[in-house]
């Protein structure tokens, strides 16, 4: 396997938006908006990014924190899907079918950016590289929320390693095959965090058993800021 990036198709991801589209926020991002970000009035006017943004569940939550609501998703379905789905408050938003490492946006946009279910679909270099990207459009009193699949999981290790940590997923994986995945801990987090201008100000993990205890999930869910200085 070379170290060139592997390129998922957009049928991957259009075929896990219709069988598995989420209508909810996920509750710890809930808390974590309302720890951070729980001052509505303060919001608005100030803009709101959701990398990834599916079936549109965290955009809806961007608008619920008083956010003026911008989105992008590699997919076209995923973005059709929301115009359609969330009418008519979508009317309003910024929606474009884009991947996060070819759209720029002016420095200092976005007050907020979330990037959940995304930014463990890549390799560690391409991952800091997101971050860094991510970063440079952030207000400095920005925050980004995002998540990671963590370590102990039952998918790690089901497919081709392309590099420490980091698996293309195979048929073991079920509903997951043919995703890259990039398994990654704390410790590891604070350490990209670190590198693309980033620190850790708030940790936590998630572990889901599912399908009558045979699957084990663990996330890692953090509130990342930008360093100063």
């Amino acid at each position: 396997m070379t170290t060139d990036t592997v390129q998922l198709p957009q049928s991957i991801f259009a075929g896990h938006l219709r069988a598995h589209r989420l209508a909810y926020p996920d509750d710890r991002l809930v808390a974590m908006f309302a720890r951070h970000r729980g001052d509505l009035q303060a919001n608005r006017g100030r803009k709101g990014l959701d990398i990834g943004c599916g079936g549109g569940r965290h955009l809806a939550l961007l608008e619920d924190f008083g956010f003026d609501v911008c989105g992008i998703d590699y997919t076209p379905e995923a973005i059709e899907t929301t115009r359609d789905a969330l009418q008519p408050r979508s009317a309003g938003w910024d929606l474009q079918v884009a991947e996060m490492s070819r759209v720029s946006w002016p420095a200092r946009t976005f007050s907020v950016v979330v990037a959940w279910g995304v930014l463990f679909l890549k390799r560690r270099a391409e991952v800091i590289a997101d971050l860094k990207h991510i970063r440079a459009s952030l207000a400095d009193d920005g925050v980004l929320f995002a998540n990671f699949r963590g370590t102990q999981n039952w998918l790690y290790g089901l497919g081709l390693e392309v590099e420490p940590g980091v698996f293309q997923l195979d048929e073991r994986a079920k509903e997951y095959n043919g995703l890259l995945y990039n398994f990654i801990d704390m410790p590891g987090i604070e350490e990209i965090a670190a590198e693309a201008g980033f620190e850790v100000v708030e940790r936590e993990r998630i572990d889901l058993w599912k399908r009558e205890l045979s699957e084990h999930h663990t996330w890692w869910a953090v509130a990342l800021k930008p360093r100063r200085g």
